[in-house]
């Protein structure tokens, strides 16, 4: 089979819901025509959207390598590393040990900083940081990256609990 012929196959498997099926297809695709840099970035898509952040971040790597010159390339590599910055930084909080309680959490926030940095438009990556900043005790700047979540998700609940926690007290304009 051709690879535009395996590109319509994985649609129609991500039609049907299918998303294993379809990150199939377009790798089966990209054996086909190797130095597709669409089908990566296609297979990339799929396997972000599908949680697979490792698998999707080799891909729009080597997407953006055959076309450097696509902008949504790189803006989808930005995206994907963030969200692998994101799970890293969420690792290291789940990992915390009473010795390095503060290193973790520093390392973590610093992963966050870059996260947000690369894609500004995750509210879930401001969240993950305002509840570091807040349990780091640095309220004034979880307030910020929690009204920065609020902004982007105004329905995020996890930022709605956070935000009237930290502003608990405080008066309303100020």
């Amino acid at each position: 089979m051709s690879g535009d012929a395996w590109i319509k196959e994985a649609y129609e498997a991500i039609w049907m819901g299918d998303f294993e099926r379809a990150a199939a297809c377009f790798e089966l695709a990209i054996a086909e025509q190797p130095n597709c840099a669409s089908y990566y970035y296609k297979l990339s898509v799929t396997c972000a959207r599908s949680g697979y952040l490792e698998r999707a971040l080799t891909a729009v790597r080597r997407a953006s390598e055959l076309s450097p010159e696509e902008d949504s390339y790189r803006q989808h590599l930005n995206h994907v590393l963030a969200l692998c910055y994101r799970e890293q930084a969420k690792k290291r909080l789940e990992d915390l040990e009473a010795g390095k309680r503060d290193e973790n959490r520093f390392e973590a926030l610093q992963l966050l900083r870059e996260a947000v940095r690369l894609d500004p438009l995750s509210a879930q990556a401001y969240m993950v940081m305002a509840a570091v900043l807040e349990e780091s005790g640095n309220k004034p700047e979880a307030l910020q990256a929690v009204q920065e979540a609020l902004h982007l998700d105004p329905n995020l609940k996890e930022a709605v609990v956070l935000s009237a926690r930290l502003t608990a007290g405080r008066p309303l304009f100020h």
